[in-house]
Protein backbone atom coordinates (compact mmCIF):
# COMPACT_ATOMS: atom_id res chain seq x y z
CA UNK A 1 0.00 0.00 0.00
CA UNK A 2 2.77 2.52 0.80
CA UNK A 3 4.45 1.97 -2.58
CA UNK A 4 1.14 2.49 -4.41
CA UNK A 5 0.48 5.67 -2.41
CA UNK A 6 3.92 7.03 -3.30
CA UNK A 7 3.50 6.08 -6.95
CA UNK A 8 0.15 7.93 -6.95
CA UNK A 9 1.86 11.03 -5.52
CA UNK A 10 4.40 10.93 -8.36
CA UNK A 11 1.61 10.56 -10.92
CA UNK A 12 -0.10 13.66 -9.54
CA UNK A 13 3.19 15.58 -9.80
CA UNK A 14 3.57 14.36 -13.40
CA UNK A 15 0.02 15.45 -14.23
CA UNK A 16 0.53 18.94 -12.76
CA UNK A 17 3.86 19.69 -14.48
CA UNK A 18 2.37 20.82 -17.84
CA UNK A 19 -0.01 23.27 -16.11
CA UNK A 20 2.51 26.01 -15.33
CA UNK A 21 6.11 27.03 -14.81
CA UNK A 22 8.06 25.40 -11.98
CA UNK A 23 8.76 27.89 -9.19
CA UNK A 24 10.19 25.41 -6.70
CA UNK A 25 10.65 21.67 -6.39
CA UNK A 26 11.72 19.65 -3.38
CA UNK A 27 11.08 16.25 -4.84
CA UNK A 28 14.46 15.46 -6.39
CA UNK A 29 17.77 16.32 -4.74
CA UNK A 30 21.25 16.11 -6.19
CA UNK A 31 24.20 15.01 -4.08
CA UNK A 32 27.57 15.51 -5.71
CA UNK A 33 30.49 14.33 -3.59
CA UNK A 34 33.06 15.26 -6.23
CA UNK A 35 33.36 11.68 -7.45
CA UNK A 36 29.81 10.70 -8.16
CA UNK A 37 26.49 12.48 -8.55
CA UNK A 38 23.47 10.84 -6.97
CA UNK A 39 19.85 11.81 -7.39
CA UNK A 40 17.46 11.17 -4.55
CA UNK A 41 13.68 11.25 -4.72
CA UNK A 42 12.09 12.41 -1.46
CA UNK A 43 8.41 12.66 -0.57
CA UNK A 44 8.48 15.13 2.30
CA UNK A 45 5.24 15.67 4.22
CA UNK A 46 5.92 19.18 5.56
CA UNK A 47 6.79 21.12 2.42
CA UNK A 48 5.39 21.27 -1.10
CA UNK A 49 6.93 18.70 -3.42
CA UNK A 50 6.37 21.05 -6.33
CA UNK A 51 5.13 24.61 -6.79
CA UNK A 52 4.07 25.95 -10.18
CA UNK A 53 2.86 29.33 -11.34
CA UNK A 54 0.41 29.66 -14.21
CA UNK A 55 0.52 32.60 -16.62
CA UNK A 56 -2.48 34.13 -14.81
CA UNK A 57 -0.56 34.24 -11.50
CA UNK A 58 -2.34 31.29 -9.90
CA UNK A 59 0.01 28.98 -7.97
CA UNK A 60 -0.36 25.21 -7.67
CA UNK A 61 1.47 23.34 -4.92
CA UNK A 62 1.52 19.54 -4.75
CA UNK A 63 1.80 18.30 -1.18
CA UNK A 64 2.24 14.83 0.29
CA UNK A 65 0.53 13.90 3.56
CA UNK A 66 -0.22 17.53 4.38
CA UNK A 67 -1.69 18.03 7.87
CA UNK A 68 -4.81 20.19 7.86
CA UNK A 69 -5.16 21.32 11.48
CA UNK A 70 -8.54 22.31 12.95
CA UNK A 71 -9.72 25.87 13.55
CA UNK A 72 -7.50 27.54 11.02
CA UNK A 73 -9.03 30.96 10.39
CA UNK A 74 -6.71 32.34 7.71
CA UNK A 75 -5.06 29.35 6.03
CA UNK A 76 -6.28 26.04 4.70
CA UNK A 77 -7.14 23.75 7.58
CA UNK A 78 -9.79 21.45 8.99
CA UNK A 79 -13.11 23.19 9.59
CA UNK A 80 -14.19 20.44 11.97
CA UNK A 81 -12.37 19.42 15.17
CA UNK A 82 -10.26 16.69 13.54
CA UNK A 83 -6.81 16.78 11.92
CA UNK A 84 -7.13 15.71 8.29
CA UNK A 85 -4.14 14.14 6.49
CA UNK A 86 -4.92 13.19 2.90
CA UNK A 87 -2.22 11.40 0.94
CA UNK A 88 -1.94 14.02 -1.81
CA UNK A 89 -3.20 17.59 -2.10
CA UNK A 90 -2.96 20.19 -4.84
CA UNK A 91 -3.32 23.59 -3.23
CA UNK A 92 -4.39 26.27 -5.69
CA UNK A 93 -3.86 29.88 -4.60
CA UNK A 94 -4.28 33.31 -6.08
CA UNK A 95 -3.63 36.18 -3.72
CA UNK A 96 -5.39 35.42 -0.45
CA UNK A 97 -7.83 32.90 -1.94
CA UNK A 98 -6.88 29.23 -1.53
CA UNK A 99 -8.56 26.06 -2.72
CA UNK A 100 -7.46 22.43 -2.56
CA UNK A 101 -7.95 19.29 -4.64
CA UNK A 102 -7.60 16.14 -2.52
CA UNK A 103 -6.45 12.67 -3.56
CA UNK A 104 -6.26 9.69 -1.24
CA UNK A 105 -4.69 6.43 -2.43
CA UNK A 106 -6.49 3.24 -1.42
CA UNK A 107 -4.77 -0.02 -2.22
CA UNK A 108 -7.85 -2.22 -2.03
CA UNK A 109 -10.88 -3.06 -4.13
CA UNK A 110 -14.08 -5.00 -3.58
CA UNK A 111 -15.06 -8.21 -5.40
CA UNK A 112 -16.25 -6.16 -8.41
CA UNK A 113 -13.04 -4.16 -8.87
CA UNK A 114 -14.47 -1.02 -7.26
CA UNK A 115 -13.33 0.96 -4.27
CA UNK A 116 -15.16 -0.10 -1.07
CA UNK A 117 -17.92 2.10 0.37
CA UNK A 118 -16.07 2.82 3.62
CA UNK A 119 -13.20 4.24 1.58
CA UNK A 120 -15.63 6.57 -0.23
CA UNK A 121 -16.70 7.86 3.17
CA UNK A 122 -13.14 9.18 3.58
CA UNK A 123 -13.46 11.15 0.34
CA UNK A 124 -16.70 12.74 1.53
CA UNK A 125 -15.07 13.63 4.85
CA UNK A 126 -12.15 15.35 3.10
CA UNK A 127 -14.50 17.18 0.72
CA UNK A 128 -16.51 18.64 3.59
CA UNK A 129 -13.87 19.16 6.25
CA UNK A 130 -11.07 21.22 4.67
CA UNK A 131 -11.45 24.95 4.27
CA UNK A 132 -10.56 28.43 5.41
CA UNK A 133 -12.31 30.45 8.10
CA UNK A 134 -15.09 27.92 8.52
CA UNK A 135 -15.89 27.81 4.78
CA UNK A 136 -15.20 24.71 2.70
CA UNK A 137 -12.41 25.28 0.16
CA UNK A 138 -12.15 21.94 -1.64
CA UNK A 139 -12.31 21.63 -5.40
CA UNK A 140 -12.93 17.90 -5.03
CA UNK A 141 -11.88 14.76 -3.21
CA UNK A 142 -11.02 11.60 -5.11
CA UNK A 143 -9.75 8.19 -4.17
CA UNK A 144 -7.07 6.66 -6.37
CA UNK A 145 -7.13 2.88 -6.45
CA UNK A 146 -5.75 -0.02 -8.52
CA UNK A 147 -9.11 -1.11 -9.86
CA UNK A 148 -11.05 -0.91 -13.09
CA UNK A 149 -14.41 0.69 -12.27
CA UNK A 150 -14.48 4.49 -11.73
CA UNK A 151 -17.04 5.85 -9.32
CA UNK A 152 -18.35 9.31 -10.14
CA UNK A 153 -20.38 10.83 -7.36
CA UNK A 154 -22.04 14.18 -6.87
CA UNK A 155 -20.21 17.35 -5.84
CA UNK A 156 -16.77 16.38 -7.21
CA UNK A 157 -16.31 13.31 -5.02
CA UNK A 158 -15.37 9.98 -6.52
CA UNK A 159 -12.93 7.17 -7.07
CA UNK A 160 -10.57 7.04 -10.00
CA UNK A 161 -8.75 3.87 -11.08
CA UNK A 162 -5.04 4.56 -11.45
CA UNK A 163 -2.70 1.97 -12.90
CA UNK A 164 0.54 2.16 -14.93
CA UNK A 165 -0.31 3.05 -18.51
CA UNK A 166 -3.79 4.26 -17.51
CA UNK A 167 -3.26 7.77 -16.16
CA UNK A 168 -5.08 9.93 -18.75
CA UNK A 169 -8.22 10.22 -16.59
CA UNK A 170 -6.13 11.63 -13.73
CA UNK A 171 -4.48 14.16 -16.05
CA UNK A 172 -7.86 15.30 -17.40
CA UNK A 173 -9.42 15.56 -13.94
CA UNK A 174 -6.58 17.68 -12.54
CA UNK A 175 -6.55 19.96 -15.59
CA UNK A 176 -10.34 20.43 -15.43
CA UNK A 177 -10.62 21.12 -11.71
CA UNK A 178 -7.61 23.43 -11.45
CA UNK A 179 -8.27 25.34 -14.71
CA UNK A 180 -10.60 28.02 -13.32
CA UNK A 181 -9.57 27.77 -9.66
CA UNK A 182 -9.48 29.52 -7.33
Amino acid sequence: PALYEQWCALQVVRAVLPLGEVVEQRLIESDDDGVERRWTLRLRPHAPLLRLRRADGVELAVRYQRRYEPHSAEVLGAIDPFVRIPDIAIEVTHGARARVLIFDAKYRVDDHGRVPQDALDDAYAYRSAIGVGGERATLGAFLLFPGTQPVALADEVGALPLLPGATAALDALIARLTHNAP
